[in-house]
C-alpha cells in the first residue's frame, strides 16, 4: 500500500513530539512549527473533504486530496490568517504558550519564518501543474446589536468561585478568569435532550449566509473550536477561542441560533460517514451497554440502527426548540478574558439571542434494568481474546456516591491488575454514571491478554470476590484516596472539565465537586465493599470474545 504525503507529515509531527523533552529554543521552535503545520494541513484537508463530499477518509479519493493540499502548501505556503489561527491553537500547550509569547515578532515576519520551515520540510514533493485549491477568508457579518441587554443580577458561582451574571432577558452566564494567556474556553448548556447523533449534526448547519463547510472554515481561520454533544439531558456546545475572537464567536453563535439550518445533503453525507465508521469500529463498552438496555434510544454510545431516516427531521425540530430559549440553560467563559470587556460584549450580543417563556421538558423515557446473571459469548478473528464483566445497579446519585463511584473504579483497576499480573492479563475499568432517565451506576471490567477465556474466568471471579471478602489494606486505601484527590484538583484547573461540573450544577441540579476533600476523607475499605456488593446484587453481564 502506497504511503500518502499525509503520513509523511505525521512522521514529522511525531518526530517533533520526541523533541518536547529538549531544552534548546531551536528544538522547541521546531516542535511548535511541526504542530502548526499539521493544524494548517488538517484544516485545509477537512475543508476539501467536505466540499468534495468524500465519505471514506481512508479511501483513494481522500488520499489524493491530501496530496493536493500538501502540494499547495509546498508551493505557496500558509496564508497569514491560517498561520495566526494555527499559532493560536498551539498556545493551548502551556510550554508552547510561554515560548510563543516570549519570542513574538511582527506577524508578517513570523509567517515568513514559518513558511520557510514548511518549504524545507516539504522539499522534494512533486508539484503538479494546476490551480491551487481555494480556501475562503473569514467573512464579516456582525450580528444585529440593536437589542442590547444589561446585567440584572450578579452573584458568586458556587462551582467555579467566579461570577454568575443573570441578564435582563434571563440568560445566565458564568465567568471565571484563568491563566490561559491569549485564549479562553467557552460552553453553552441548553436543557432538553435527544439522541446522541443529533449532537454531531450542528457541524452541518448552514448559517450567516454560508454553506456549512464555509462556516466551519471561517471558525477555524478565526482560531475558534466548536464542538457539540447531545444527551437525554441537554445540548452542549463547547470549545475554545483566542481572546480577540470573542466578537466573532458571539456573532457566530447568534447566527447559528437565528439563521442556522441543517443542510439536507450534508446530513446524508454525515449518515454515510457515520455508518462506515461504525462498521469498522467495535466498542466493547457499547456492546455491553446495548445488552443491558436493548433498544434504548438515548445511550451515550452510537448504534448504526438508531441513525434512521427520521433523524434529520428530529434534529431540525430539536435545534429549533433549543435555539429558541437561551434562557433555559447557562453560558460559561473560563480563561483569558477581561471581566469588563466580556460583560460589555455580552451586553451587545446576548440581547439578540432568542429567549422564551417556555422551558424544556426532558423526554419521558422508561427502561427497566434487569437483575441476575447473563452470559454472552462471541467468536471473532481477534489477536486478543477478552472477558468483560459488567455490573449495574439503580442507586441515588448524591455528592457522596459520586466520589465513592470514582474511588471504586480506581481501587478496582489497581487491585485487580495486581491480582492479574501473574497471569499476564491486562485490566481496564470503565462504566457509566447516569442521572437521567434513571439514576444508576455501572462498571465494566475488561480483561485481555489471556490464552484461554475459560481459564481466565477461573481467576477473574475469585479476584473480584476477594475484594468483597478481604478489605483492601489501609495503606493502599490512603494511596488511592491521595490519587483521587489529586485527580479532582487537576480537573478543577482544567477549563473543559470544570465546565462539565458547571453544566451538572445548572442543567441537572447536581453539585458533585463542591467540598470533595471532605468526602474523600470519609472513604474507606468499607466504601468499596458496600458499593461493589450493591453492584453484584444488580444486573451482571458477562461478555466473552473468543478467538475464532
Amino acid at each position: 500500500m502506497r504511503k500518502t504525503m499525509g503520513k509523511r507529515l505525521l512522521c514529522i509531527l511525531f518526530f517533533g513530539i520526541g523533541l518536547l523533552r529538549a531544552q534548546t529554543p531551536e528544538e522547541l521552535l521546531f516542535k511548535i512549527y511541526a504542530e502548526e503545520l499539521e493544524t494548517v494541513r488538517q484544516s485545509r484537508l477537512e475543508y476539501v473533504l467536505n466540499t468534495h463530499g468524500i465519505v471514506d477518509f481512508e479511501g483513494e479519493g481522500a488520499a489524493a486530496l491530501d496530496e493536493a493540499v500538501i502540494r499547495d502548501l509546498d508551493r505557496d505556503g500558509a496564508t497569514l490568517q491560517e498561520y495566526l489561527s494555527a499559532r493560536s491553537f498551539a498556545t493551548r500547550n502551556p510550554d508552547f504558550r510561554k515560548f510563543i509569547y516570549a519570542h513574538r515578532l511582527p506577524d508578517d515576519r513570523e509567517l515568513a519564518l514559518f513558511n520557510g520551515y514548511v518549504a524545507a520540510e516539504l522539499v522534494g514533493i512533486p508539484i503538479v501543474d494546476g490551480a491551487a485549491i481555494l480556501f475562503p477568508e473569514p467573512p464579516e457579518y456582525p450580528l444585529d446589536r440593536k437589542e442590547r441587554v444589561k446585567v440584572r443580577a450578579e452573584a458568586q458561582d458556587p462551582v467555579t468561585g467566579g461570577k454568575l451574571w443573570t441578564f435582563a432577558n434571563g440568560v445566565r452566564v458564568v465567568y471565571k478568569k484563568a491563566d490561559t494567556k491569549g485564549r479562553f474556553s467557552y460552553g453553552i448548556s441548553l436543557r432538553g435532550g435527544e439522541s446522541v447523533f443529533t449532537g454531531d449534526l450542528l457541524a452541518y448547519f448552514n448559517a450567516g449566509g454560508l454553506k456549512w463547510y464555509d462556516f466551519r472554515r471561517m471558525l477555524a481561520l478565526g482560531g475558534i473550536e466548536m464542538d457539540s454533544a447531545v444527551s437525554i439531558s441537554d445540548l452542549r456546545i463547547t470549545g475554545s477561542a483566542p481572546t480577540e475572537g470573542l466578537p466573532l464567536l458571539l456573532a457566530s453563535l447568534g447566527n447559528l441560533a437565528k439563521t442556522g439550518t441543517l443542510d439536507r445533503d450534508a446530513f446524508e453525507l454525515y449518515r454515510r460517514r457515520e455508518q462506515l465508521r461504525l462498521s469498522r469500529e467495535r466498542n466493547l463498552d457499547a456492546v455491553v451497554d446495548s445488552l443491558m438496555r436493548p433498544g434504548y434510544a438515548f445511550s451515550e454510545y452510537r448504534y448504526a440502527s438508531q441513525l434512521t431516516d427520521d433523524t434529520y427531521e428530529k434534529a431540525v425540530a430539536y435545534y429549533g426548540r433549543q435555539f429558541s430559549r437561551f434562557n433555559d440553560g447557562v453560558i460559561v467563559f473560563i480563561g483569558d478574558l477581561d471581566e469588563e470587556a466580556l460583560k460589555k460584549a455580552l451586553g451587545q450580543y446576548l440581547g439578540s439571542f432568542p429567549v422564551s417563556k417556555s422551558f424544556s421538558v426532558r423526554p419521558q423515557v422508561q427502561y427497566s434494568l434487569g437483575a441476575g446473571w447473563n452470559t454472552f459469548t462471541v467468536t471473532e478473528p481477534t489477536a486478543h481474546p477478552s472477558v468483560s464483566v459488567a455490573l449495574s445497579a439503580v442507586t441515588r446519585i448524591t455528592a457522596d456516591s459520586y466520589v465513592a463511584y470514582d474511588f471504586l473504579k480506581v481501587v478496582l483497576e489497581r487491585e485487580l491488575q495486581a491480582r492479574m499480573d501473574p497471569y499476564d492479563i491486562k485490566v481496564s475499568v470503565g462504566g457509566l454514571r447516569e442521572v437521567f432517565p434513571l439514576e444508576r451506576i455501572s462498571v465494566v471490567m475488561t480483561f485481555t491478554g489471556m490464552d484461554s477465556t475459560s481459564d481466565a474466568l477461573k481467576v477473574i471471579y475469585p479476584a473480584v470476590q476477594s475484594l468483597i471478602e478481604t478489605p483492601v489494606r489501609d495503606d493502599r486505601i490512603n494511596l488511592y484516596k491521595s490519587h483521587l484527590s489529586q485527580r479532582y484538583a487537576d480537573e478543577l484547573n482544567d477549563p473543559a472539565t470544570l465546565m462539565g461540573y458547571v453544566f451538572a450544577r445548572y442543567s441537572e441540579n447536581k453539585d458533585f465537586i463542591g467540598g470533595y476533600q471532605d468526602r474523600i476523607k470519609k472513604l474507606s475499605a468499607k466504601t468499596v465493599v458496600d458499593m461493589l456488593s450493591q453492584l453484584c446484587l444488580g444486573l451482571r453481564i458477562e461478555y466473552i470474545v473468543r478467538n475464532g
